[in-house]
């Protein structure tokens, strides 16, 4: 799906083995009703997309464009919406291209509304699927950036202006992140308990066979604040400017998970290539560009493993791109 602007991918930690029974439609009148309580009156109101936890809608009115999501989920579900305009306003102050938080719902709770986000209007279309030179150097110092940000804790972070992770120690933070899900990094995950094990015993097993280096590697540092969604919906192309959307699922966790993460979205050679433009200046060049990439390959595992799962809960059919993953990160090992 093609989308021009800001996509709204995002909004809580989508974790849960409910998935399909938490989603709501907000009326369409929403919007609206929204900026009417704000005292906006908007010259159009469009729907720009709808993800797995927020709708968005472009919002004009007196010259400026924003963008406004509104929660997908129950009112008593809670959203990333805040911890993510704290994240915004970190990035936008050292001029990162993301969309700088304007308001939320927990600014106007006399709003008896769903829970919602206006932010800047990033102009754009997804990233190609062949990025050039200049792109992938952008992204690799886009996530120097973001994994410079100071924040304390780890895993998801905390629903508050603060960026802190809900967890006091890296196995904790793991725990959250992947609450629910077998990708064993939690205690008392059965892998063999995962939906799509028994289509594919053997690969299952063999995957197995890297999951005490796979926790290892997400116990070590650095321990950065992780984007972790970054596929190409995400990263927006205004000819050679890129913008950065979508933080709802952004964690404090080492840093080859973003690596992993991107592999999965994007294809391992974009990984590598993005990996290399971020290792050669983040570190003068002096990183272990293996260990990075076998760390990446390991966490990929559980990540796939994880994305996996979660398609098959929501009825997505992803099963040709989650196995091939799977085994393309089992042979980089």
């Amino acid at each position: 799906m093609e989308i021009r602007g800001s996509n709204p991918l995002g909004g809580t930690n989508p974790t849960r083995s409910d998935l399909p029974t938490l989603r709501v439609r907000p009326p369409d009148t929403l919007p609206t009703t929204i900026l009417a309580g704000l005292g906006l009156v908007p010259d159009r109101v469009s729907r720009l997309a709808s993800g797995l936890a927020s709708q968005a809608w472009r919002v004009d009115a007196g010259g400026a464009t924003t963008v406004l999501r509104i929660s997908t989920w129950p009112v008593d579900e809670p959203t990333t919406y805040r911890s993510e305009h704290a994240l915004l306003g970190r990035l936008t102050q050292v001029g990162a291209p993301v969309p700088e938080p304007i308001t939320g719902d927990w600014r106007h709770p006399e709003l008896p509304v769903a829970p919602f986000s206006i932010t800047s209007y990033l102009d754009g279309v997804p990233l190609p699927r062949d990025p050039g030179p200049e792109a992938i150097r952008s992204i690799g110092a886009f996530l120097r950036v973001l994994h410079a940000t100071e924040a304390r804790g780890f895993g998801p972070l905390r629903q508050e202006d603060a960026l802190d992770g809900v967890a006091a120690d890296p196995i904790g933070g793991l725990r959250e992140r992947w609450s629910g899900l077998h990708a064993w990094l939690v205690d008392d995950v059965d892998l063999a308990a995962h939906p799509a094990a028994p289509d594919h015993p053997d690969l299952f097993r063999l995957a197995a066979t890297h999951s005490g280096a796979a926790i290892d590697d997400a116990l070590s540092g650095p321990m950065v604040l992780v984007h972790s969604d970054l596929h190409e919906e995400n990263i927006l192309a205004d000819g050679d400017r890129l913008g950065f959307l979508d933080f709802g699922e952004t964690f404090r966790g080492a840093a080859a998970w973003e690596f992993a993460s991107l592999a999965y979205f994007l294809g391992w050679p974009l990984a590598d290539a993005v990996m290399s433009a971020y290792l050669g200046a983040v570190a003068g060049g002096r990183s272990d560009p293996d260990r990075w990439r076998t760390s990446a390959a390991r966490l990929g595992l559980s990540f796939g493993l994880s994305r996996w799962e979660q398609d098959r809960v929501s009825g997505v059919d992803e099963e040709a791109h989650d196995e091939a993953f799977l085994r393309a990160c089992l042979a980089r090992l």
